[in-house]
């Protein structure tokens, strides 16, 4: 399963016309299990995962979590707050809501403690979207 999810992950990437980001932004809110907020530009953007779907969180009064939405949330917490992750953008930066999207890279070195399920992007960096999936956080 996890070779699977890392062999699509990076057959995705290397098809798609994407732009990677030497630069690192800091992650200044995790907004659910596929959605974080980071320090864009100057600016605080959210950033929606690509190719993946978390369970949704609770938004009281009128939408209960779904299974597994707040773990979800809770992995994405442990792993990406208080850190600073590359972005890897499609040839659109943005989708149709115009809310940054793109694959979320993570310094190896700065996930304390990874659980054996996260897929490495490379010898020293961390796919968190395809992570999601491998963890069974996301589809």
């Amino acid at each position: 399963m996890k070779r699977t999810v890392m062999l699509v992950s990076l057959f995705l990437l290397l098809l798609s016309s994407q732009s990677f980001s030497a630069q690192l932004y800091p992650v200044v809110e995790v907004k659910d299990g596929d959605s974080i907020v980071v320090l864009y530009r100057g600016k605080n953007e959210e950033v929606h995962l690509i190719g993946v779907k978390a369970p949704e969180i609770a938004r009281p009064p009128r939408r209960p979590a779904e299974p597994l939405g707040n773990q979800a949330k809770a992995f994405a917490n442990n792993i990406l707050s208080g850190k600073a992750v590359r972005l890897v953008f499609e040839k659109d930066q943005r989708n149709k809501d115009g809310m940054l999207s793109g694959y979320i890279q993570i310094s190896a070195d700065k996930v304390t403690a990874p659980p054996a399920c996260m897929v490495k992007s490379g010898p020293k960096e961390y796919d968190f979207n395809a992570s999601l999936v491998s963890c069974g956080y996301a589809r």
